[in-house]
């Protein structure tokens, strides 16, 4: 490589120290869908490898990874890079004064190769950023801006083949995902490894019968919202197999995905495998904190790990099929919870504590003569009820809630009041003739898909 176009490596993409290393899975067009950083970019498919950068310019500290493409155009190349200040993230307000200094430096090491470089404004995604040109021996584009959080830096050069033209209209192919393609790309991404799917034959129950549906479910969706004026803002995804049992689960915040947990069988045991998904946004997410547990790593300090799972799940049932205690074991085969049940009347009761018999949670709930959750409350570890929560439904033709409203009462007598405090929707799809389910359809339309497929 001449020195020139090595120096440039380094000049526009900022090279400081990292590692390399090549990237896992295809996409099945040109367009590439980066789910974590949230754009799309069509460079002719997935990049061929990443690289982790880190540099200083003024008082920020600038790392992140850059991703790498090649074709008989020239070679592009997409980074996404924190910015930090005395080790921390500095707030919004301050992007600008980093965006300086991240120009100055560029500007600096362009400027030690020789390059003579224009600039005109360019904006993106709401934020005014620069679009950097160089022509004759180097054909150069780079575009930089603040986008989701991270400075983002999209570059384009060639030293023979392509013309500026060309390689300004690779750079132009790079836009934000909506909303549904970041969910599918980040779920691509991040998903955990499907584990064995075929169920015991002498398991009591399943999934679909356990959570109350009715009929040959496919998929459910749930939304939330805690005004009706508001936008529902997804909550979580379950997907089953043709046999009720739980395949995938995603669980959102904010709208995207937070944890994606792969259900299967282990030694004739429920088991799964769970995975994080980090996303960038525009400011800070909230999350649940949900514990991840996510298998498939090897022995670590001694420990005899099972790597086919992360926790395992042993039940017992009673004659009527329903769950009376549930034991979570970890890959190392250590006890991490119990579930007991107690089922009087038309209530059952759900108390889970650690190993060693610690209080973890407790929950009551009350259905009526058709099965229907109705009232829900929480109970302390002395036993003290909560306000109970209580739930009203409509349905669709198969009798599976569609929406659901949740509501508190307040107040005794004349003067009790209902509050709502949430309200629930469902889309359901269900296994169809042929063999065939709607879960496998794929499309780019949330309504239709929007899990990698394991069914």
């Amino acid at each position: 490589m001449p020195n020139i176009v090595f120096r440039l490596l380094i000049a526009i993409f900022l090279l400081g120290i990292g590692f390399v290393f090549h990237l896992c899975g295809q996409t099945s067009s040109t367009e590439f869908h980066e789910g974590t950083t949230g754009y799309s970019v069509d460079f002719g498919g997935p990049p061929e490898y990443r690289e982790y950068i880190s540099f200083v310019s003024g008082a920020y500290k600038f790392s992140g990874n850059v991703l790498y493409w090649e074709d008989t155009v020239g070679r592009m190349r997409i980074a996404s890079l924190f910015v930090e200040r005395d080790r921390l993230l500095p707030p919004p307000a301050q992007r600008r004064q980093s965006y300086t200094a991240f120009l100055t430096y560029a500007r600096k090491e362009m400027s030690k190769d020789g390059l003579t470089i224009s600039e005109r404004p360019f904006n993106f995604a709401g934020f005014a950023g620069v679009e950097m040109r160089s022509s004759g021996k180097v054909e150069l584009i780079e575009r930089s801006f603040f986008f989701n959080g991270q400075l983002v830096i999209v570059s384009a050069f060639s030293e023979k083949s392509g013309t500026l033209d060309e390689l300004t209209a690779r750079v132009d192919s790079f836009r934000e995902l909506t909303e549904n393609e970041r969910i599918i790309a980040l779920i691509d991404a991040y998903s955990p490894l499907p584990l064995p799917r075929t169920a015991p034959a002498s398991f009591a129950s399943t999934d679909v019968f356990e959570h109350r549906l009715k009929g040959p479910v496919a998929v459910v969706r749930e939304f939330k919202r805690k005004d009706p004026s508001d936008e529902p803002e997804f909550s979580i995804e379950y997907r089953y197999d043709r046999s009720g049992f739980l395949s995938i689960e995603v669980a959102f915040s904010g709208g995207l995905p937070e944890v994606i947990t792969s259900w299967g069988w282990v030694n004739g045991n429920r088991a799964n495998r769970q995975a994080s998904v980090p996303v960038h946004l525009d400011g800070y997410r909230v999350l649940s904190g949900r514990m991840i547990v996510s298998g498939a790593y090897g022995p670590g300090d001694g420990d005899d790990v099972d790597v086919r799972f992360g926790v395992m799940v042993e039940t017992e049932f009673d004659d009527f099929a329903r769950p009376i205690k549930r034991k979570n074991i970890s890959n190392t085969g250590d006890l991490v919870s119990i579930i007991n049940y107690k089922y009087l009347g038309n209530t059952i009761e759900r108390h889970e504590t650690d190993a060693s018999g610690g209080f973890i949670s407790s929950l009551r709930q009350v259905f009526d003569t058709d099965g229907i959750l109705i009232q829900e409350l929480s109970l302390s570890d002395r036993g003290d009820p909560s306000l109970p929560r209580f739930f009203e439904y409509k349905n669709d033709e198969r009798g599976n809630w569609i929406e659901r409203t949740v509501y508190v009462e307040t107040g005794r007598g004349r003067t009790r009041k209902r509050r709502v405090v949430e309200i629930n929707t469902r889309e359901i799809q269900y296994h169809v003739e042929q063999n065939r389910s709607v879960a496998r359809q794929a499309s780019h339309d949330l309504r239709e898909s929007c899990c990698p497929e394991f069914l």
